[in-house]
């Protein structure tokens, strides 16, 4: 028995078996599970390229960080929290750098520092608080150098 299959038919059952072979963990996993492969700087999980979220913690299992990974690499968004529960920083990755707008906390909940990172670098106008809220210093970076 011969099957007449169209082009389009064999696109859409090869996207398929793509999508399913992807590693895309919808529940978040132990950091510690995802293996960084030295030679290409992937995060791998259950030997596989590790797209999806992965949470660190404390050695006293309180929750530090979440990480979120495409394609075995930190990419999205990232957010960090102090011992106590409380939010450290919200903040973003592009290919594994810094990059984007971030916002990071003093342990009380007032911002410490507010600005944005180009693909690792401080860049643009950046602005400093004390713990009570108050702004103390603005400054504006380029590439990672004060110009202001």
């Amino acid at each position: 028995m011969i099957y007449n299959i169209s082009k389009k038919t064999k696109f859409l059952i090869s996207v398929l078996i793509f999508l399913i072979s992807c590693e895309n963990n919808s529940e978040p996993v132990n950091c510690l599970d995802v293996i960084i492969n030295v030679a290409d700087q992937k995060g791998r999980y259950n030997d596989k390229v590790f797209t999806g979220t992965c949470n660190a913690f404390s050695v006293s299992g309180n929750l530090l960080e979440k990480r979120k990974f495409k394609k075995g690499v930190m990419s999205g968004e990232q957010i960090g929290y102090y011992e106590s529960g409380a939010t450290r920083y919200l903040g973003n990755k592009k290919k594994g750098e810094i990059h984007g707008s971030y916002i990071g906390y003093h342990e009380n909940g007032n911002k410490q520092a507010e600005g944005r990172f180009k693909m690792g670098y401080y860049d643009g106008k950046w602005l400093f608080y004390d713990e009570n809220g108050k702004l103390t210093e603005t400054k504006t970076y380029l590439r990672g150098k004060e110009i202001k």
